[in-house]
């Protein structure tokens, strides 16, 4: 099994803690310094999602 990848972990992340957190619009995640994925679902600001 491959470890979970920084989009993955971003969705994830994203729908454990969106529940509870309703003004929750995005997760980003940092794998380096230089290196990240975001998440951020449409409906909840992901139209401009970077």
């Amino acid at each position: 099994m491959s470890p979970p990848s920084a989009e993955k972990l971003a969705v994830w992340i994203f729908d454990l803690r969106s529940e509870r957190l309703p003004e929750l619009t995005a997760v980003r995640v940092s794998e380096t310094p230089k290196t990240r994925a975001a998440y951020r679902p449409a409906g909840r600001g992901g139209e401009d999602a970077p």
